[in-house]
Formats: structure tokens, C-alpha cells, sequence
């Protein structure tokens, strides 16, 4: 199993009224194109409610179906899981995958970031032009330096 799982949920847009959970991997993949990720769907489910106990149970049939030898114990593998921030599911995955090295996803720190920092700044349009600016800035900081990302982040050889 990859050692990298990203986990997105929906809000309740559907008929029934019911999140989806996304839980995909990404892989480095030998190619054409060195350095290239692969992400492919691993688990999805339908809940009621984005609550501990949903993301627990959730967490829990992932664990016991990619990890069997694991399941009944601590996960002692390399593990990142990224995610959005919320508290249900971060506390969900420190209780299933209690090593696990969380961090959040860098397009929602970005969208925070952004809104953020948009309302610190006055209405002119030259102010939100010079804040757009340098938000394109720091995004391509993060895009053209991935040595300040954390180690486990990293594609492996």
C-alpha cells in the first residue's frame, strides 16, 4: 500500500443528503516523464453525519482492509495522510492510525490563506492587485522549492 492517502469529504449535496468520503493514494510511478505521481481511488463511502464516530468507523474498514496484519494493533508503518482541517477527522485518524504524520492539504491552506489575507487588505482595486500578486508568488515558491515540504511528502526512487 502506498505510504501517502489523501482523504476528502463532500457536504451533503447529494439526493439523500449524505457526505462522501474520497480516500485516494498517490504513487510514484517509473515512465516517460520521471518524478510523476499517480493518484488512483482506494476507498469511498456514503455517511449521515461528519462526525468522529462516522470517520472512525470509516477509518477503521480501511485499516482492516489495506493492513489486515495491523488492524488488531498499532500501525507501525510509514504513513502520511493529508486531509482538510477538520477536527472530527483529525482526531479520528489520531485515534486509528496513532503514528500516522498528518498535514494539511496545500490547496486549502492556500484558499484560507487567501481569504485571510483578503481581508486584511482595503477595497482599492490596486491593493487587491498587489495581494493577488503576491499570493501568485508565494504559491509558485511552494511549486518551484519542494525542498521546504516535509520529508515524507517527498516522491521516492
Amino acid at each position: 500500500m502506498p505510504e501517502n492517502l489523501l482523504i476528502d469529504e463532500t457536504y451533503k449535496i447529494n439526493a439523500h443528503r449524505l457526505a462522501l468520503i474520497n480516500i485516494v493514494v498517490t504513487s510514484s510511478v517509473e515512465g516517460t516523464k520521471p518524478n510523476t505521481l499517480v493518484t488512483f481511488e482506494v476507498a469511498g463511502a456514503l455517511i449521515s453525519e461528519e462526525g468522529f464516530s462516522q470517520y472512525h468507523w470509516v477509518l477503521r474498514c480501511l485499516k482492516e482492509a489495506n493492513w489486515l496484519q495491523s488492524a488488531k494493533e498499532s500501525y507501525s508503518g510509514s504513513l502520511t495522510i493529508t486531509t482538510d482541517n477538520e477536527q472530527a477527522l483529525k482526531n479520528a485518524i489520531a485515534d486509528v492510525f496513532p503514528s500516522t504524520q498528518h498535514i494539511l492539504c496545500y490547496v486549502h491552506i492556500q484558499k484560507r490563506f487567501e481569504i485571510k489575507l483578503m481581508a486584511c487588505t482595503a477595497e482599492k482595486d490596486k491593493d487587491r492587485r498587489d495581494m493577488n500578486v503576491a499570493v501568485q508568488d508565494l504559491k509558485n515558491l511552494f511549486l518551484d522549492e519542494p525542498d521546504i515540504f516535509p520529508e515524507s511528502t517527498k516522491i521516492s526512487r
